[in-house]
């Protein structure tokens, strides 16, 4: 395989794509070797931190709590989505111009797997501090870590309604009048860790979201920041729990802490989390062999996120030529953006998002957006993206040559047919929205 071919793939499959200024030569030299080096030493961008969104979510929750007026719940709600937007914004532009993509597209991959959603308004301030504190920390660490800080992070207890769960047979519940909420132990179990089809039980749903009890949240204002977790001793339900066949004593917060650990590096929670990520990066069907690499390197490091990405990229199947995976909507507008050498404005990312019937952080359910192709290249999503392939094309400046624009994207990647129709373009936008709607430019 040239170097060309791989720098493309390196580009393409683990990142946005080539951009306008470098092409091909971003991947200079083995770009293997750049993409391990990408998750041997990962950055945190401080620029995407938290800006004040946890305390407009509390403001919110206070407001809503202490029943003030709507007019005050309105206010409150519309600042968490000004920050909200502000946060799709600069982590669209981050991932536009990082010169670590792969980390990127691994964080929106763990960011979809341990989905929150906007539906619940109270998430749109959080956003920020669930992904910077609880995802990007973990993504190349063990995965352990990682699911117990999103177990624990308040988005997550909040979306799946965890920060109101307490044991049936404790003060808090028949004060507050809440008793057992088994959504979050469900979900871990059925979408974050082992899968629906590994053979637990209601039982088990119940004795998990029993240790899950007291996980909630410190919501005074006198404790900054807030709202934070913490575990309520007295809302968490007391005696032993059985989980999978395993008896967990009495232990306060270390019972689900135990549970989660155990979930982290079950077998089948490898090959749910190896089987995943190899449908989001390589193919809709794996073959079983990277699957099986994948697996074997994560269990062999107790649930070692870092071997098992490090097997995938190692694995031939990786590196084959054929473009196998639609790039999902988020990723066509960065990489559009990138080989355009377009600078957008918060304006532009949202009405772009908004044309393409995209909303990040709103997923229909807490399974997350599909890995799936039939989900992005479905016949009406084309459609609407060749309708803003064109409206962006015409918002360029500047002279191009699509053709020559193409090749230095493209490298060995373009085909005759797409060359042809971008020499035969009429004018650059008629060539330039060709060469986003190109088979090229769409598959990864």
């Amino acid at each position: 395989m040239s170097s060309s071919w791989d720098q493309y793939i390196a580009l393409s499959r683990f990142g946005y794509g080539p951009d306008r200024e470098e092409g091909l030569g971003f991947y200079r030299g083995r770009p293997l070797d750049r993409l391990i080096d990408q998750i041997t030493d990962p950055r945190l961008p401080k620029h995407l931190t938290d800006h004040g969104g946890i305390e407009l979510s509390y403001k919110f929750l206070s407001a809503a709590r202490k029943n003030k007026t709507k007019e005050l719940v309105r206010l409150a709600r519309k600042a968490m989505r000004d920050n909200y937007m502000g946060f799709v914004y600069d982590l669209f532009l981050h991932r536009q111009k990082t010169d670590q993509p792969f980390i990127e597209r691994l964080c929106a991959f763990w960011s979809n797997h341990f989905t929150v959603s906007i539906d619940k308004p109270v998430v749109l301030g959080l956003l920020r501090d669930y992904e910077y504190t609880a995802i990007r920390p973990y993504i190349t660490g063990r995965f352990a870590d990682m699911l117990i800080a999103v177990a624990s992070h308040p988005a997550m207890l909040l979306y799946l309604d965890n920060a109101q769960s307490f044991g049936p047979n404790t003060l808090f519940a028949r004060f507050a009048k809440r008793g057992l909420n088994e959504n979050l132990a469900r979900e871990i179990l059925e979408l974050h860790t082992i899968g629906v089809d590994a053979g637990y039980s209601q039982h088990d749903v119940i004795a998990f979201a029993k240790m899950l009890t007291g996980w909630s949240l410190e919501l005074r204002q006198n404790r900054t920041p807030y709202p934070k977790f913490h575990f309520h001793a007295r809302g968490h339900e007391p005696g032993p729990k059985t989980l999978l066949g395993r008896t967990y004593k009495e232990d306060g917060i270390n019972e689900a802490k135990a549970a989660l650990s155990m979930l982290a590096t079950h077998p089948r929670t490898a090959r749910r989390l190896a089987t995943k990520m190899a449908r989001h990066f390589i193919s809709d069907k794996p073959s079983s062999n990277l699957i099986m690499k994948m697996e074997q390197a994560f269990l062999r490091g107790g649930g070692d996120l870092f071997a098992m990405t490090q097997a995938m990229l190692r694995h031939s199947e990786s590196w084959l030529q054929d473009l196998r995976k639609v790039k999902t909507t988020p990723d066509y507008i960065v990489s559009s953006f990138r080989a355009l050498g377009f600078q957008p404005k918060e304006f532009h990312t949202v009405t772009s998002l908004h044309s393409l019937d995209y909303l990040p952080f709103k997923a229909p359910d807490p399974q997350g957006f599909s890995d799936d192709n039939s989900y992005w290249a479905a016949p009406g999503a084309l459609v609407k993206r060749a309708e803003w392939a064109q409206e962006a094309a015409v918002r360029i400046k500047g002279k191009y040559d699509p053709f020559m624009l193409g090749k230095q994207l493209f490298g060995p990647y373009l085909s005759n047919s797409t060359a042809f129709a971008l020499k035969g373009a009429e004018s650059q936008s008629q060539g330039l929205t060709l060469l986003l709607m190109s088979p090229e430019f769409q598959r990864r």
